[in-house]
């Protein structure tokens, strides 16, 4: 008996230290943030020799009276921001071939808690931006709510490259639980 319960503890042990991960998201905003976020999760892959699907979703504005202008400046933003990704994307595949990238349109936290699921990522890789008290109050920061709707391990990466922030490392977030990621 007791060689089965060691067993199992030596298991547990190591599932625990060596998660599989074969299939990491990261979502980006296309802000230098995310950028630092991306190469994070960069080193993810290749250290798990996970593949990496790049996620960028462009909010959808609730607009009741539109004029041609409005509709045009849209379009505009729409484009620039596919263009945007489809270079940073372009720049990750130099690095790590094993990628993938996905342009949406809608509401971030949906979108990216959609592809986790469709594409069954191991690990969902977001960033937090540390916004002030009033800006998290108004959903300004997506982090929190993205946690509450994926179903499996997050990695929010909150480094924001400041000498303040140096001792700070990205957290992983399964359900309720919280610990560090060396």
């Amino acid at each position: 008996m007791n060689n089965l319960l060691e067993a199992t503890l030596s298991a547990k042990r190591s599932i625990g230290h060596n998660p599989l991960v074969k299939r990491i998201v990261v979502a980006t905003d296309l802000s230098e943030h995310s950028r630092k976020t991306t190469e994070y999760a960069v080193a993810l892959a290749k250290r798990f020799g996970a593949s990496l699907t790049l996620v960028h979703v462009f909010e959808q504005e609730q607009i009741t009276f539109t004029t041609p202008q409005v509709g045009e400046a849209y379009e505009n933003a729409r484009h620039h921001a596919r263009l945007t990704l489809l270079g940073v994307f372009e720049e990750l595949r130099q690095t790590h071939p094993d990628c993938e990238m996905e342009f949406r349109v809608g509401d971030p936290v949906k979108q990216i808690a959609l592809m986790a699921s469709t594409l069954k990522a191991d690990l969902v890789v977001i960033g937090s931006h540390h916004l002030r008290f009033l800006a998290h109050m108004f959903e300004a920061d997506k982090a929190p709510r993205i946690l509450h709707v994926i179903g499996g391990p997050v990695l929010v990466y909150n480094g924001s490259g400041t000498a303040g922030d140096a001792a700070r490392k990205p957290q992983l977030m399964d359900g309720s639980v919280q610990s560090p990621v060396s």
